[in-house]
């Protein structure tokens, strides 16, 4: 939930093995007096020079030395030319795409190790034509100072329904008391009808935080730096209703069992679909849990309920109040902000690791090659738990767990035939005396 108000200038989502910058997702950057200021150069020029950055620059895709004639400076920029480093014009990572004799205002900001300038597309770098609110505040940096800076935002009600992982809006909220604490001294505003606030502070740095108090929770700290009487800051927070489901577990042996992983996991998603959403949390030294701002619904909870990667150490799952069938778990119906103890279970001894061993056979393009082998959910095949390579005479070795069901599959990719392949075993329970697997992929098969 933090993510749908997180203050957050960029995303940068990488796909593939080179880690290639494939896609920038952009969050609102706030208001100039926000922007103009946590920015280490603003300025308005024409782009008179685009060329490739020499090698000792900073790797930013494909980086380029965008040159300006500088017409008005702002901050943080001296003499007539102003050189920053952009993107190519592929448009493919955060940087700014310029065009030569083009008019900008651009928003810059010094890259760590060159100290030159970098224009990202996150940030308010824009056309001069349509940068008229921010040369009207901006032109205001040359007239009187006022003795406050400002910080402002909203504060919304957003849940997670985590059956249909879908977000619910339930507005702005009212009266809710927001603090910035900086410099000895904290300064408070309450929300209005619309859930604004407002606050007027004097240049410095401050921790933000929010109090919405009853069942709604929020334990977010924005820190907010202001270096200016000019300057503004906008912080939006959501808050969630603080829904509490807590309870104990003991070992076999009558004593608190500690650092064991929770699960807690939405009742009403068909497991044979898809992912049920969950959540996790560990014991403590005494076998107490609990899990905090859990949203209105239904929920069981339990141990070892959903597979994982590589796990080390298996339980069988066992759900609340003890049971092994999921039928005859405690379904626990958590209304707004309401709190449920569900009392102590004792959880079962590990199951024992059982190694998987098997090999690869196939035409000549196969055979040798290093084949993905993939160890998967018997129960869910999407749900991939561990892999593996196979060496060179096709050989390959995973961990298992006793008593739980499997699935194994091998993948290959041809190049020469531009053509991927896959085999998969049937579902099976791995046991400790289970013979070697044999999987046949290629084009004999």
């Amino acid at each position: 939930m933090r993510s749908l108000v997180g203050l957050v200038a960029f995303v940068a989502v990488t796909l593939g093995s080179r880690g290639d910058l494939l896609a920038c997702i952009c969050f609102q950057s706030g208001p100039p007096c926000q922007n103009a200021f946590e920015a280490d150069a603003v300025f308005a020029g024409t782009v008179r020079r685009i060329a490739a950055a020499p090698e000792h620059q900073p790797a930013i895709g494909e980086p380029l030395l965008v040159e300006f004639v500088v017409e008005a400076a702002f901050r943080g920029i001296e003499g007539p030319i102003a050189t920053v480093v952009a993107e190519n014009s592929n448009g493919m990572n955060c940087g700014f795409t310029f065009l030569e004799g083009e008019r900008y205002l651009v928003y810059a900001h010094r890259m760590e190790g060159s100290g030159g300038l970098y224009a990202s597309r996150c940030s308010r770098t824009r056309l001069f034509a349509e940068a008229d609110e921010d040369l009207r505040f901006l032109h205001t940096l040359s007239g009187s100072v006022p003795s406050q800076a400002r910080i402002s935002g909203t504060v919304v009600h957003r849940e997670e329904d985590m059956a249909t992982h879908e977000v619910v809006d339930h507005g702005p909220v009212t009266g809710v008391t927001v603090t910035a604490s900086g410099g000895g001294a904290r300064h408070t505003a309450r929300t209005n009808v619309l859930g604004e606030y407002e606050l007027s502070v004097p240049p410095g740095t401050y921790n933000l935080s929010v109090a919405p108090g009853g069942a709604l929770f929020n334990d977010e700290q924005t820190k907010v730096e202001l270096r200016n009487a000019r300057a503004c800051h906008v912080a939006n927070f959501n808050v969630v209703l603080d829904g509490r489901i807590r309870g104990m577990v003991w070992t076999a042996s009558g004593v608190p069992a500690e650092a064991e992983e929770m699960e807690l996991m939405v009742v009403d998603v068909d497991i044979q679909r898809g992912a049920p959403s969950s959540r996790r949390t560990k014991s403590d030294a005494d076998g107490r849990f609990e899990f905090s701002q859990v949203p209105p619904g239904r929920y069981v909870v339990g141990i070892d309920l959903s597979r994982r990667w590589n796990e080390t150490l298996v339980l069988p799952s066992r759900y609340f109040p003890g049971t092994t069938d999921r039928a005859a778990a405690l379904v626990v119906e958590l209304g707004g902000g309401e709190q449920r103890d569900l009392g102590a279970m004792t959880i079962p001894p590990a199951r024992a690791p059982v190694r998987l061993t098997g090999s690869v056979v196939g035409d000549a393009m196969v055979w040798g090659a290093r084949v993905y082998v993939s160890l998967r959910d018997g129960q869910a095949w999407w749900r991939e738990v561990g892999s593996a390579r196979t060496v060179m005479d096709g050989v390959f070795d995973l961990q298992a767990h006793e008593g739980l069901t499997y699935i194994v599959s091998a993948s290959y990719f041809d190049t020469e035939r531009q053509r991927q392949t896959e085999v998969r075993t049937a579902p099976f329970v791995a046991s400790a005396d289970m013979a070697p697997l044999t999987l046949r992929l290629g084009a004999d098969r």
